[in-house]
């Protein structure tokens, strides 16, 4: 089962809605959600996102430790986020900002 399924399936036996776990963790809904399916794009990096499973899990009764693990061998960048689309953004934003400074890069 993974992260996101998990801390889904435990939130249901735990009786609490998305909102009661925002309530607890401060985690927004719309960031718990995304993590309950997996999508970590808005959690901002790895680092935030294991602080977001930790709290979550901990809200829900789940032990943080696997799930927390279980990012670590498939990081967020691999799941939430097109590596190759953002350098390609990046890319883009800085030979903009070049040309218009009548540089090239």
């Amino acid at each position: 089962m993974s992260i996101g399924a998990t801390l889904a399936a435990a939130r249901r036996r735990a009786g609490l809605t998305v909102s009661d776990v925002s309530q607890r963790t401060r985690v927004t809904e719309p960031i718990i959600r995304g993590i309950e399916q997996d999508d970590y794009a808005a959690c901002g990096g790895d680092f935030y996102a294991r602080g977001h499973i930790r709290a979550i899990a901990r809200a829900v009764g789940e032990d943080p430790v696997p799930l927390i693990d279980e990012l670590i061998v498939h990081p967020v960048g691999s799941a939430g986020c097109d590596v190759d689309d953002v350098a390609e953004r990046v890319a883009a934003i800085w030979s903009s900002k070049a040309t218009s400074e009548g540089r090239s890069r």
